[in-house]
């Protein structure tokens, strides 16, 4: 069985300052793809894709040719048609993938998350992968979810790592390096996901956590910009 992910690219239009969608774009996975992510890694201004396999234990990069083959009528294209595959071998089930520049900026990294070896961040250079770093996470059995974002105002994305229970922030040192780590308690205990983004308007990022079995599903944690949150507000949401 095979499972089709549809991919929507957007450009300019024909006329100056428009813009428009153009024909979608529909390629096959094999069974066992999860965890899709889009991001130009590579820098030249083609959309790549980042997901896990764990069927087949492995992490698939795929590269946007600039070249690619003339569509044909009736047929979806092949993965390895309009993409270079520079995946690897993984130890883990990944329960959890991002990409995110912790080195600096144009120093993109995938990071990726699993209860055998906590995280496991491969730096992307020279058109692939390169070594993997490995940063030990403690209860991985509770481990939900991870996110990346920069939440002290630094210019390097912290690590936020989301358990049943609590959220681990792994503090960027300016260079990739984690040393630093704070954690705040999750009530109750049953987290599911994390997000962050800017929910507030303030120009910061936010912790915004899912909690399942519960009707006050969302917890939204303010931030300040410099590494501080506002106490956490509770978000109901009206039953379905």
């Amino acid at each position: 069985m095979r499972l089709t992910m549809t991919i929507v690219s957007l450009l300019a239009a024909g006329t100056a300052g428009a813009i428009g969608f153009a024909d979608m774009e529909i390629y096959r996975f094999e069974r066992g793809a999860s965890q899709l992510l889009v991001h130009d890694l590579n820098r030249d201004g083609r959309d790549d894709l980042v997901f896990a396999n764990n069927t087949v234990s492995r992490l698939e990069v795929l590269i946007r040719r600039v070249e690619q083959p003339p569509p044909e009528a009736g047929r979806a294209p092949l993965l390895k048609e309009v993409f270079d595959n520079q995946g690897v071998v993984v130890d883990q089930a990944i329960i959890a993938c991002r990409v995110a520049e912790l080195a600096g900026p144009g120093q993109p990294s995938v990071i990726t998350m699993g209860r055998e070896q906590g995280l496991v961040i491969y730096p992307f250079e020279n058109g692939g992968l390169q070594s993997p770093r490995k940063i030990h996470l403690k209860n991985p059995e509770r481990l939900m979810d991870i996110q990346a974002a920069d939440l002290n105002g630094n210019g390097h994305p912290e690590l936020v790592v989301c358990r049943k229970d609590n959220l681990e922030i792994l503090w960027n040192d300016g260079d990739g390096g984690f040393h630093l780590r704070t954690e705040m308690k999750i009530t109750p205990p049953d987290a599911l996901k994390i997000e962050l983004a800017d929910f507030t308007g303030n120009g910061h990022a936010d912790l915004l956590t899912f909690i399942s079995a519960t009707p006050t599903l969302l917890r939204l944690r303010q931030g300040q910009g410099d590494g501080t949150f506002d106490a956490e507000h509770i978000l109901p949401i009206a039953p379905a």
